[in-house]
């Protein structure tokens, strides 16, 4: 096991100060330095104000009122209104622990990884060439725990695993994480999502059930049955932004302590995708050790700006030209950087039980017309029916469009006018890139879900008179975005009875609260009128 004090805390590369702009990338010396010299400019400035403000408070009122309304004094300086209320001290060490927060800073996290998440730049670096590569690390005898994501599921899921299961004695659990953005409870998600779950993961590959477990890195659901189930050498595998550094930040003894793991920065532990670089084993409770490795590498492009994307002060987004360097980042290549963690964080699925969480795009009868979500994914249908389509995620309803055309949608990548850019979410890279067609679903009046690698998730349901073959519906994409098709999930986690009876209960709730209120304001009314005869009666007795 590595001693983490000498790595980075974001991506857990072993610290250097020989090659800039690669992660582990910290210059304590040069950081110290500039931290000391801002500290010691500030303390320079506090005192010159201190001095400033005991000069003009020495002058006579006349003085006074003429330098200010000539505007002679600075701001800070003199002026009793922008003065320190707390003295030129508490100003001076306000700064010095602003030096020290930032010299502290320095020491556990790289400037690989500050840049990356401060929103400076945004780096896509895939730390490992292949898959078999990271699968080759893991011995046979450990467990191998494969997270997946929940809104972009079955995605994420590597069912290539099922191949190398019979060959090695030890366990492989499958973990759906973020289950939270899916169900509002973990009673619910425990009840209704995992059984969705493990039927379509056994339907597919054969997957056995009981391996299967739904959690929330975030909320920390069913974290502790995660770690009953480990061995003493467990490895975590999976995609990019799945939660394997936050599970594991949570399950090490050291880290537990600290509570909701959502409150501290850990080891790999950013929004931001392909930030842990190096494998970072952490010790468990029991002498269990957890082993995070490197995310799996996405589809390979050929064309892909591996340099970093910059920001300005001013918030703009600046990307940098592309290089010649593969970084295998799939969708994220794709992607604007302002969208990428917006994106990451994702979206809940459902508003209310039974009703989707964004709004709804229609398709009318012209069978020309098709949908565009944010000009990387098109749908059409071949039949002159309405299709509906519900995007579930975040800014779905500016990016989900209904267009004439598939050139319509690479004008809009292309265009520059701030509406169009809002309807798309491609950068400028792959701004010419086409949409190819890249499969046929037909289906029927059940409606159809999309899952969008990294993006999220896409229900269609048609509505009119559906011919008896079925509607056809074909999905143009650009290349290496990951699309599959998957059951709808709302008949697994809605209850009718159960919704039903939560209907009658909440308006029989309803009805007693408005009778309560009517009745309280009856009495009001007639305490009210009771008193104005009393004073009428007073009244005419005092006469």
């Amino acid at each position: 096991m590595d001693n983490i004090a000498k790595r980075c805390f974001g991506c857990g590369t072993a610290f250097h100060e020989h090659v800039p702009d690669t992660p582990g990338f910290n210059p304590f010396e040069a950081e110290k330095k500039k931290a000391q010299k801002k500290a010691t400019i500030t303390s320079i400035k506090v005192e010159k104000s201190r001095q400033a403000d005991v000069l003009f408070e020495s002058l006579d009122e006349d003085k006074k009122e003429f330098l200010l309304s000539q505007g002679t004094v600075e701001t800070g300086m003199g002026s009793p209104q922008n003065a320190d209320p707390h003295g030129p001290s508490v100003a001076i060490s306000k700064a010095q622990d602003k030096a020290e927060k930032r010299s502290k800073m320095s020491k556990i996290f790289c400037k690989w990884c500050r840049d990356s998440v401060n929103g400076k730049e945004l780096r896509l670096s895939v730390a490992v060439e292949s898959k078999k590569q990271l699968l080759d690390q893991i011995p046979k005898e450990a467990t191998i725990v494969h997270l997946f994501d929940a809104m972009d599921f079955p995605t994420t899921v590597d069912f290539e695993l099922m191949n190398i299961a019979s060959k090695r004695p030890g366990r492989i659990l499958w973990i759906m994480n973020r289950s939270d953005l899916i169900m509002p409870d973990n009673e619910r998600t425990q009840t209704r999502l995992l059984k969705y779950v493990r039927e379509e993961l056994n339907r597919i590959a054969g997957v056995p059930p009981n391996n299967v477990m739904a959690i929330s890195s975030n909320y920390n659901w069913n974290a502790d049955e995660v770690f009953s189930q480990l061995s003493n050498d467990n490895y975590l595998v999976g995609h990019a932004n799945t939660g394997k550094s936050t599970l594991a930040l949570y399950l090490s003894y050291k880290f537990r302590q600290q509570g909701n793991s959502r409150k501290f920065w850990g080891l790999g532990s950013w929004s931001n995708p392909f930030i842990t670089q190096q494998s970072i084993t952490y010790l468990l409770e029991g002498n269990k050790y957890l082993t995070d490795l490197p995310s799996y590498p996405e589809h390979a492009t050929n064309n892909i700006p591996g340099g970093p994307m910059r920001k300005t002060r001013a918030g703009n987004i600046i990307e940098s030209q592309p290089t010649a360097t593969n970084t295998e980042t799939g969708v994220y290549d794709y992607l604007k950087p302002n969208l990428v963690r917006k994106l990451t964080n994702g979206h809940r699925l459902l508003r209310t039980p039974g009703m989707y969480n964004c709004p709804q795009v229609v398709v009318s009868t012209l069978p020309t017309q098709l949908i565009s979500i944010g000009g990387l994914v098109a749908v059409k249908r071949d039949s002159p029916i309405h299709l509906i389509c519900w995007s579930i995620f975040p800014d779905s309803n500016y990016k989900t469009r209904v267009v004439s055309s598939l050139e319509k949608i690479t004008e809009i990548n292309q265009s520059t006018q701030k509406t169009h850019e809002r309807w798309s979410m491609v950068n400028k890279h792959h701004s010419n890139s086409p949409l190819n067609k890249k499969m046929e679903i037909k289906f029927g009046g059940e409606g159809v879900s999309l899952a969008i690698r990294g993006v999220g998730l896409c229900h269609f349901h048609v509505y009119g008179r559906i011919p008896e073959d079925g509607v056809t519906m074909e999905v143009y994409s650009m290349d290496n975005i990951k699309i599959m098709r998957r059951d709808d999930i709302l008949p697994f986690i809605r209850n009718p009875r159960n919704r039903l009876k939560e209907l009658k209960d909440s308006r029989r709730e309803a009805a007693r609260d408005k009778s309560a209120r009517a009745k309280k304001k009856s009495v009001a009314k007639k305490r009210q009128i009771a008193t104005e005869r009393m004073q009428v009666v007073d009244a005419y007795a005092d006469m």
